[in-house]
């Protein structure tokens, strides 16, 4: 009796196999993250026009120090005042409204120290608020501050954003 098993068969269902698994694995580690971040692009629309409404009430919460005129060479090319600075920041996340309070001090152009305090309600904030937290210290001290930007600093894109309109206001206080 002769045999009617196709050897190509294995090959044909094996490559269909591993495509659907590559495809997948393209879909969770690229296009799924793209997603995420357009979406979160939505919603910082929102962040955005939260902000500029804060921004106007801000100006009494915002501090600035100027130190006494002693230049140093790196001071003289920087386009920043030495100084600290201060900038509260309301925005959206999905399940309630958050600000974030970033002090910043300033020296020759660069981040020498940063803090922030957060205002928030919810548990889920608290667990990205903290992550955010633990690193952003380390993520912007020593940092130009003319091209500092902060990208999803321990998952917390909403309050990452929110730190980003933060610096663009410090930024605009501390030019000369």
């Amino acid at each position: 009796m002769k045999s009617s098993f196709n050897t190509t068969t294995p090959k044909i269902v094996g490559g269909a196999l591993i495509g659907f698994i590559a495809l997948t694995a393209l879909y969770f580690f690229i296009l799924a993250p793209i997603a995420d971040n357009n979406k979160s692009s939505d919603i910082n629309s929102q962040t955005s026009t939260s902000s500029s409404s804060s921004n106007s009430n801000q100006s009494s919460s915002q501090e600035s120090s100027k130190p006494a005129s002693t230049t140093t060479p790196d001071q003289a090319t920087s386009t920043y005042n030495n100084g600290t600075y201060s900038a509260t920041i309301n925005y959206v996340v999905p399940k309630s409204d958050n600000s974030i309070t970033v002090e910043m001090n300033v020296e020759n152009g660069k981040v020498s120290s940063v803090k922030t305090t957060h205002d928030y309600s919810d548990r889920e904030s608290d667990f990205y608020i903290a992550n955010f937290d633990s690193l952003i210290e380390e993520a912007v001290t020593g940092k130009s501050i003319d091209n500092l930007s902060v990208g999803r600093i321990g998952g917390a894109s909403l309050t990452s954003n929110a730190f980003d309109d933060a610096i663009a206001t410090i930024k605009n206080e501390a030019k000369s």
